[in-house]
């Protein structure tokens, strides 16, 4: 009676494994996922998997199991980042997109997104959302775009930059683009 029980647990495991195996296959097919990009320094797991680091930083600061300052520091030099970006902003640069690896970029900067999605790693593997990006970018008449240094910029994003926009300056964290003609 004992083996067979065994048995059972041994062969509803294997299919619990077949099925994760089954799920993650279609979720990276779907999201056009690669194990071979870049992975930031200040993260224990691959751009594509930063969604589940971040998630249970933010459900545990959520239970009371961090305070803010712990839950601040999992975003490293992210703080100082929004400070220098709300600094080198004028009130000008109303037309501006963000491309950057942290939601509080826009409320940092005193800004709105021009786009619905604007985390750079929620856009980066999603081919949709970076079709969806770009057009919103280039319909609403974008005139700067401020991209995080080291962050790696989705081809559309790359050639887009290169056909209408030239760097204008750049700091330590941050790459300014103007918009060169003005539709």
């Amino acid at each position: 009676m004992l083996r067979i029980r065994q048995a059972n647990l041994q062969h509803q495991l294997v299919q619990m494994l077949a099925l994760f195996g089954v799920v993650i296959s279609v979720f990276y097919y779907f999201n056009n996922l690669s194990w071979r990009d870049y992975k930031r320094e200040n993260r224990s797991l691959p751009d594509n998997l930063f969604a589940i680091e971040y998630y249970t930083n933010f459900l545990s600061y959520l239970g009371g199991q961090k305070d803010s300052a712990s839950y601040n520091s999992f975003f490293g030099p992210e703080a100082e980042k929004a400070e220098i970006l709300n600094q080198s902003l004028s009130d000008e640069n109303r037309n501006l997109y963000i491309y950057a690896d942290y939601a509080w970029a826009y409320v940092a900067a005193e800004k709105f997104s021009p786009t619905r999605i604007f985390v750079a790693f929620q856009i980066f593997y999603s081919r949709e959302y970076r079709e969806q990006t770009i057009n919103e970018i280039e319909q609403k008449q974008v005139e700067y775009i401020v991209a995080e240094k080291g962050r790696h910029k989705f081809k559309e994003l790359r050639e887009l930059l290169a056909k209408d926009y030239s760097l204008s300056f750049e700091n330590m964290y941050f790459e300014y683009y103007q918009k060169s003609r003005l539709d």
